[in-house]
C-alpha cells in the first residue's frame, strides 16, 4: 500500500514512513486501521530492525471523538406508541422499557419500529 515504490524498510527514513500516513489519511484509511499499521510498523522498525529511534517517531492517528445520536422528541413519542401499541395491558411496562432504552444509549437507528 505504498503510494510509490520505496526502497526496502531496512533504509526507509521518518520522511517516507509520513508520507505513506499521509497516503493512507488521503484514501481515508479509517483511523482504527491506520493505528494498526502503525503498531506494525513501530514492531518492524522498533523489534526487529533495531531502530528505536524511527519507532518512537511514527506517530498515532487520532481516533475523531463523536457525539451521540439523541433521539427528537418526534421519535421519543413514536416509540412510546409504538410500544403502546403492541402491548395495550403494559402500559406501566412500556414506561419502564422506555427508560431502559434511554438508559441505554439506544437510538431509533438501533430499533426497527416498523416490524
Amino acid at each position: 500500500m505504498f503510494p510509490v515504490r520505496l526502497k526496502s524498510l531496512p533504509i526507509c527514513g521518518v520522511e517516507d514512513v509520513r508520507a505513506y500516513q499521509v497516503h493512507l489519511v488521503q484514501h481515508k484509511v479509517a483511523s482504527a486501521s491506520l493505528n494498526q499499521i502503525v503498531s506494525a510498523l513501530r514492531f518492524v522498525y522498533g523489534v526487529t530492525l533495531g531502530r528505536k529511534d524511527l519507532r518512537v517517531r511514527i506517530p498515532y492517528a487520532r481516533v475523531p471523538k463523536t457525539l451521540p445520536v439523541v433521539l427528537s422528541v418526534a421519535e421519543v413519542t413514536r416509540l412510546i406508541e409504538a410500544l403502546a401499541a403492541r402491548c395495550p395491558s403494559w402500559k406501566p411496562k412500556v414506561r419502564l422499557v422506555t427508560a431502559m432504552f434511554a438508559s441505554a444509549d439506544i437510538n431509533a437507528a438501533d430499533m426497527r419500529l416498523d416490524g
